[in-house]
């Protein structure tokens, strides 16, 4: 059973730990630790209700690192949070998915370095498979040198493997749904299972009935038969995803590429990601696609998610 970390009264001083930030000055070292633990309190207020708890929780993580590494990953956070325009909310997106990078899996290494390391045990493994590489042989082994390196230090799996494993099934479905990437017929208020009495074979039959029938994008997942959606927005509590982890999985990794596409599209072509807090039209793959992110309540939801991985850290 994990630690918890103690709710104590607010009035008692709680020291905090002496291991942080080695090397560094004691007057500046309490000046840095002092003033982060003021911006972890007020980065995540719903999980730290003053500095006490911020001070428990992190004398309660076992390894010296992973508290400066949530010192440092709240810093990077509150900077964002208070000196980004609101306008330009799309640059959360941005700094959440490093975070996600830095928190999940090792020290990220240049290609070129990692391929040139004396004893590279992952590169001799593959090499002695190939003890003679034919012409024909060759450019499967580039691929699984290639592949080797993505598995351990690739950007978009370690922001796919932590989002996958720390975030909530209804934040996963919050953001597949305001990812809509498909042009299609669509109805509000009808799923099969809420009206069994209307035997219909296509969407179109439900007219008849008095229902709507519109043409707009949905989320590639989105089934007439099976979606309910309230306007234009799929219901998360009615979403089928909720009891189907397989195709939850899918989706969910399905809707990270794409904000990984304008991650990196922001970075390398120094293109705006089409995302702001509110429903907007973009392109993906030159597709013309429609986003609704409600960056406010998303942003919470990652915290949490960021929080819940600390939590992993403190020791049994």
């Amino acid at each position: 059973m994990k630690k918890k970390f103690s709710n104590k009264n607010s009035q008692k001083i709680i020291h905090i730990r002496n291991d942080l930030f080695p090397g560094v000055e004691k007057i500046f070292q309490k000046y840095i630790i002092d003033a982060r633990i003021e911006i972890i309190q007020s980065i995540f207020s719903s999980t730290f209700k003053d500095n006490n708890e911020v001070i428990d929780f992190i004398n309660n993580l076992s390894d010296q690192k992973d508290a400066e590494l949530l010192i440092e990953t709240a810093a990077f956070l509150y900077v964002l949070k208070f000196n980004v325009n609101e306008t330009f909310k799309s640059v959360w997106l941005i700094g959440l998915f490093s975070v996600f990078e830095k928190l999940n899996g090792p020290d990220w290494q240049d290609y070129t370095n990692w391929i040139n390391k004396k004893n590279n045990s992952d590169i001799n493994k593959i090499i002695s498979k190939f003890k003679e590489i034919e012409n024909s042989d060759y450019l499967n082994f580039l691929k699984k040198v290639n592949n080797k390196y993505l598995e351990k230090y690739g950007a978009i799996k370690r922001v796919r493997d932590f989002t996958n494993k720390y975030l909530q099934t209804k934040t996963k479905i919050m953001l597949i749904s305001s990812l809509k990437t498909k042009k299609t017929k669509f109805v509000s208020g009808y799923t099969k299972r809420d009206r069994p009495e209307l035997k219909v074979k296509n969407i179109e039959e439900l007219k008849k009935y008095g229902f709507i029938i519109h043409d707009f994008f949905m989320p590639e997942c989105y089934d007439w038969e099976e979606c309910y959606i309230k306007g234009r927005n799929c219901s998360i509590d009615k979403c089928p995803l909720n009891h189907d982890t397989e195709k939850l999985e899918t989706q969910f990794n399905k809707a990270i590429k794409i904000l990984y596409t304008f991650r990196s599209n922001f970075v390398h072509d120094a293109n705006i990601p089409p995302v702001r807090n509110g429903h907007i039209l973009g392109r993906y793959k030159k597709n013309l696609i429609s986003i609704d992110i409600q960056f406010d309540r998303f942003w919470e939801e990652c915290l949490k998610g960021i929080i819940e991985f600390f939590k992993n850290k403190i020791e049994n």
